[in-house]
């Protein structure tokens, strides 16, 4: 089963945060609107042969009562399936943006290191850009022969001008 692109509108505040306040946040309690679905596999496998989901689940949540479930095959020990959101910035500005969100995972290896949520950031300098709209993504990757189910929550960023 596939996912397409999910409709709608999400929670932007404006290009630049101004401040505490982050210019965009997202938890999911009314879908995942603007948020379009997505997946690749590496070339010896056909992208129609690769299955995956990406809904909005009530089973799991970091924060309120849904997040999306993201669902990848691992039949083929490979493939990455995403969200992926539009961030409007000011194109000819450098800015230093902040990430952060929850992530749900049942798999005790090394990247998920424990059951359960955990929440993971990272921060990024940019140099002056010449876009109008980065975008934020999220998501799983394959890396061996089992199935993944994840649930992403409570994302934060925060775009500030340098």
């Amino acid at each position: 089963m596939r996912a397409g692109a999910a409709a709608g509108a999400a929670d932007l505040a404006g290009c630049a945060s101004g401040g505490d306040a982050p210019t965009f946040e997202e938890g999911f309690e009314d879908g995942i609107w603007e948020w379009e679905a997505g997946a690749a596999i590496g070339p010896e496998v056909d992208i129609e042969d690769f299955d995956w989901e990406v809904d909005v689940s009530e089973e799991e949540a970091a924060v309120g009562e849904r997040s999306p479930r993201i669902w990848n095959q691992g039949e083929y020990d490979d493939g990455v399936t995403w969200v992926v959101s539009p961030v409007p910035i000011e194109s000819g500005s450098s800015y230093r943006i902040e990430v952060s969100g929850q992530f749900w995972s049942g798999l005790r290896d090394a990247l998920w290191l424990a059951g359960g949520w955990r929440e993971y950031a990272f921060e990024w300098t940019t140099p002056e850009l010449s876009t109008d709209t980065l975008y934020l993504a999220v998501g799983t990757a394959v890396i061996w022969e089992a199935d993944a189910t994840h649930y992403v929550d409570d994302l934060s960023v925060r775009v500030e001008p340098r």
